[in-house]
């Protein structure tokens, strides 16, 4: 079978709607578990961009949703510099380095307290930690 008739074969409309019936459910599953978080990030941010131009505010919205997906693929010090090259990112688009930070620290504290990302030699030492 040639190119061109696969090619015809996947752009049949039964075919694809059977793909997309079948797929259906799971992406409103994955959507209904998602979407309170999305409102969530949506609402705190407004809050932090109270009084930023309405034209800013979906990409200070935006930024918060990267930095939420972020959050699902790094730890540690390698979410930290995500999310700084993140940051940088948005900050050379025009977006203010101030609220982008407040943004950044608040859904970071949502789930885990700064502390965690901030491990000096010092506590390490002592006794009762290192033997």
């Amino acid at each position: 079978m040639d190119r061109i008739a696969r090619y015809s074969k996947k752009l049949d409309a039964e075919r694809i709607g059977k793909k997309y019936d079948a797929t259906k459910a799971i992406a409103v599953r994955k959507m209904q578990l998602a979407m309170p978080q999305q409102i969530l990030i949506e609402v705190m941010t407004k809050q932090v961009c109270n009084g930023v131009s309405t034209v800013l505010l979906p990409y200070y919205i935006i930024f918060g949703k990267e930095v939420e997906m972020l959050k699902g693929k790094h730890a540690s010090t390698s979410l930290i510099q995500e999310m700084e090259i993140l940051q940088r990112k948005w900050v050379t688009r025009g977006l203010d380095f101030e609220l982008l930070n407040k943004i950044k620290s608040n859904l970071v504290e949502m789930y885990v307290p700064l502390e965690y990302f901030r491990m000096d030699q010092s506590l390490l030492d002592g006794p009762d930690v290192l033997a």
